[in-house]
């Protein structure tokens, strides 16, 4: 399906070039040092936080869909080159699990930002040794 492969490769580049324009825009901001008066700009960046899952997800079903029609181009189609040893069970078995692993992952990772965002930047420590700064900056002079 040459179309699906064209938009989610489209889809997947798009994505990657609106972060590029993004974070240059904040980074443009952010060395004049304004970005705090950029909300719109800020409340723009914490759901974009989801953009490079995405652009990775459409960037994998351009790989998959992309090189379906055939397994050895001109040589070997799909259809001739189906595993004997591997059921169709397994495959769906292995599918379902990997995406409730995949769907563990996303809400634990949603569930971290969110905390992470509610303490806000200065609740940045070492939970094992909370006198110890976090991060070289609060090290620094």
């Amino acid at each position: 399906p040459v179309g699906a492969t064209f938009q989610f490769f489209h889809l997947m580049v798009a994505i990657g070039v609106l972060l590029l324009v993004m974070i240059g825009y904040a980074l443009i901001q952010l060395w004049r040092g304004k970005i705090e008066n950029q909300t719109w700009l800020l409340k723009l960046l914490v759901p974009a936080v989801i953009l490079p899952e995405l652009g990775n997800q459409f960037g994998w079903f351009t790989a998959e869909i992309g090189r379906q029609p055939w397994i050895v181009y001109g040589l070997l189609r799909t259809s001739d080159a189906l595993s004997k040893v591997v059921k169709s069970e397994m495959v769906v078995t292995s599918l379902i699990l990997f995406t409730l692993i995949y769907v563990l992952l996303f809400l634990l990772f949603m569930y971290s930002l969110d905390r992470k965002i509610r303490r806000g930047p200065d609740a940045e420590y070492d939970p094992i040794d909370p006198g110890v700064p976090a991060t070289f900056a609060e090290v620094l002079p």
